[in-house]
């Protein structure tokens, strides 16, 4: 059936009648918009979709794409960090074991304690001194 109907169409094509009404400037403008109408309609139908987004503020396909690129940007960061605060970890780690005294057997890495903890809090509040210089006028 679809053979047949390209058939024809390919006759008509072809045929003297057609190719006279393809040279009409008019017959050329009328194919020319059939050809650009859907994506004439599908571009007035986002710019109305859009608008009733915006109105009942709804989120759009585009702020959807643009929050999912941010939670890929944010999820390769926190990788990232996670990434540089075990290799600190580790470099932590390795200096603890290092500076530990040799008298034993040695402590493995994840039961070494945390360099930030070095110095136990005091209960006494600390005093701060204030140091102020004195300007002596010249008279």
């Amino acid at each position: 059936m679809f053979s047949k109907i390209k058939k024809m169409g390919m006759d008509f094509a072809t045929s003297p009648q057609a190719m006279s009404m393809m040279s009409n400037p008019n017959v050329q403008k009328a194919l020319m918009k059939a050809l650009q109408l859907p994506s004439d309609v599908r571009n007035a139908v986002q710019a109305r979709a859009k608008a009733v987004a915006e109105y009942t503020d709804i989120a759009t396909r585009n702020d959807v794409q643009t929050f999912a690129k941010t939670v890929r940007e944010l999820e390769r960061e926190l990788n990232r960090v996670k990434r540089e605060l075990e290799a600190e970890k580790a470099k932590a780690a390795q200096r603890a074991a290092a500076a530990a005294p040799s008298t034993g057997p040695a402590m493995p890495a994840a039961e070494a304690a945390p360099v930030a903890d070095a110095a136990p809090p005091s209960d006494a509040p600390k005093k701060t001194k204030i140091v102020t210089k004195k300007k002596t006028e010249a008279s």
